[in-house]
């Protein structure tokens, strides 16, 4: 694995940790399923939600979309409870509930050392909003 790999699945975790407690004040107490798995589908669940986050170092509407592998929306699709999305802009947080509210593409990163597009889901800014904004 090359030092920008590592360095960004260092990134995702130290904030994984640092945002639990906050989502936990939306969600309720949140089980982190990457401590048993550092790859699973959905970062975070209780008998009600499942939580997927994703740090981004962008601005929310730096871009007309944000971007989601489209096996995590499959995976998610699975689940028998709410499933959001939360995106951590470099302004905010921002989520996004599981709906057909998406479009299908390619999209990923060759900036590691190898090529990473994959298949993704990108959901368009108008179908996204601020965390704060959500009531549960």
């Amino acid at each position: 694995m090359n030092k920008i790999k590592i360095n960004d699945l260092e990134f995702g975790k130290i904030n994984e940790k640092n945002i639990q407690p906050i989502l936990e004040e939306k969600f309720n107490k949140l089980i982190n399923n990457n401590d048993i798995n550092k790859y699973h589908s959905i970062d975070f669940e209780n008998d009600f939600y499942g939580v997927e986050y994703k740090r981004r170092r962008c601005f929310f509407g730096q871009y007309q979309s944000l971007m989601l592998n489209k096996c995590k929306i499959d995976k998610a699709k699975e689940y028998d409870k709410r499933i959001f999305f939360i995106w951590h802009c470099n302004d905010d947080l921002y989520y996004w509930e599981l709906s057909d509210d998406y479009k299908i593409g390619k999209g990923g990163t060759t900036r590691r050392g190898k090529n990473e597009i994959t298949d993704v889901v990108y959901i368009e800014n108008k179908f996204i909003k601020k965390l704060s904004l959500l009531a549960l």
